[in-house]
């Protein structure tokens, strides 16, 4: 396989800061297929060790993964951001909290949508999880593989600032559209 260009970009995404670190591209669309079709999990272990020495840096976060529907979890075994998160977590010892938000929909997937069909397919997917803690003073991080027009992460967001939380970023080892 080709080298990875790892090239962290900082951009706002519908209100919300996203860094992401690589273009999807063929390298990066090919290791991201391998995770979420191939079902090896032990690439997004690979993908959050690249990731890791770019953040280290970076004051501490809370690492929540972006939630995959029970159905989707059930067809492929795992929820590809929750892998990348929970070895962040471990690579940067920040705390990692799987149970914040869970998706309550089973929506379309998102490459499948025009940018207008992607809002409207995951607005209200998402919804604080029954026991969840909330700690509003503390920032967050939201992980994703991919993003695009960050319709997704914003629901997501959406959903935490709802219960109180102010401090709250995105993360995508891909981008899949340039930056403005």
């Amino acid at each position: 396989m080709e080298k990875i260009e790892i090239d962290p970009v900082c951009s706002t995404k519908m209100g919300l800061t996203v860094t992401s670190f690589s273009k999807y591209e063929d390298t990066t669309r090919a290791l991201l297929a391998r995770l979420k079709y191939d079902f090896q999990e032990q690439v997004g272990v690979i993908i959050a060790d690249l990731m890791t020495p770019y953040l280290s840096t970076l004051a501490p976060r809370i690492l929540i993964p972006v939630p995959l529907h029970f159905i989707k979890i059930r067809q492929r075994g795992f929820n590809q951001s929750a892998i990348i998160a929970k070895r962040l977590s471990k690579n940067l010892g920040w705390k990692y909290t799987p149970r914040l938000i869970i998706r309550q929909r089973n929506t379309k997937p998102q490459f499948e949508l025009d940018d207008e069909e992607r809002l409207a397919n995951v607005e209200k997917a998402f919804a604080r999880y029954p026991f969840a803690t909330i700690r509003p003073d503390h920032p967050y991080m939201l992980v994703d593989d991919i993003v695009t027009t960050g319709a997704t992460l914003a629901s997501c967001a959406k959903t935490l600032k709802e219960s109180g939380v102010t401090r709250i970023e995105g993360l995508t080892f891909a981008r899949a559209r340039n930056v403005n």
